[in-house]
């Protein structure tokens, strides 16, 4: 665990790593900072940086750390990494894509493809992302009972972390999420899926509609990894 506050711009710093594969974590339950003799109190929530802590999907690289900037203009931010959640609470969010569609296809000018859909958790009764992945002209895999074996990721975009899975695929999984003191609701905004065999990640974009709970993929893309 880190609290060390490394930029002078931040109020206030928190990290967990983990490298070795195993579980670690952290509790914040307030924090608060004294100017001038005047206190203000920048997180009065119960919050849990964990790693590896979705059972299954050890990941040796996975981090959590929130950001609180001295700036109330700047928004304070999570950033998670691999196997890595944060949690505040039970809130769980609706979830959907831009126009409701069921699915939605990208593809990438290097011939990288993936396609998007809402499933449905069995016995869970909420939806989450599945997302599989593809190469143009790529003979695909079959299994012993001839179902096709596609690469994917499978992921529930919230800040409480239910639900990610990792599936016959190496894939670099991170995350920014809008924490909002005021109302302690951790918000999706960004999550970026790199498949670590190509040079191009996922980058998908979130809204989140507060009247509804719900949670909107707006915006998914194939970015090249800079090097």
């Amino acid at each position: 665990m880190s609290t060390k506050i490394p930029d002078p711009n931040l109020a206030f710093f928190s990290k967990v790593t983990s490298s070795s594969g195993s579980a670690a974590g952290v509790k914040i339950s307030n924090a608060s900072i004294i100017i001038d003799g005047e206190e203000t109190v920048l997180i009065d929530d119960d919050i849990n940086l964990q790693t590896n802590s979705i059972d299954g999907d050890n990941t040796n690289r996975s981090s959590a750390e929130l950001r609180v900037p001295f700036d109330s203009k700047q928004k304070p931010e999570i950033k998670t990494q691999g196997n890595a959640t944060v949690k505040n609470g039970d809130i769980s969010y609706y979830i959907e894509i831009s126009g409701n569609p069921k699915k939605l296809k990208i593809k990438s000018d290097k011939g990288l493809f993936a396609i998007i859909r809402l499933v449905e958790q069995r016995n869970g009764g909420y939806y989450y992302f599945d997302i599989l992945f593809g190469k143009k002209g790529e003979t695909e895999k079959l299994n012993n009972r001839t179902e096709k074996t596609r690469p994917h990721i499978a992921f529930y975009p919230d800040g409480n972390g239910k639900f990610l899975r990792l599936s016959n695929y190496e894939c670099q999984l991170s995350s920014v999420l809008d924490y909002k003191p005021e109302e302690c609701q951790i918000v999706p905004s960004i999550v970026e899926i790199h498949p670590t065999k190509f040079i191009e990640k996922i980058v998908l974009k979130f809204e989140y509609v507060p009247q509804k709970k719900l949670v909107i993929l707006n915006t998914a893309y194939f970015e090249s990894i800079k090097t």
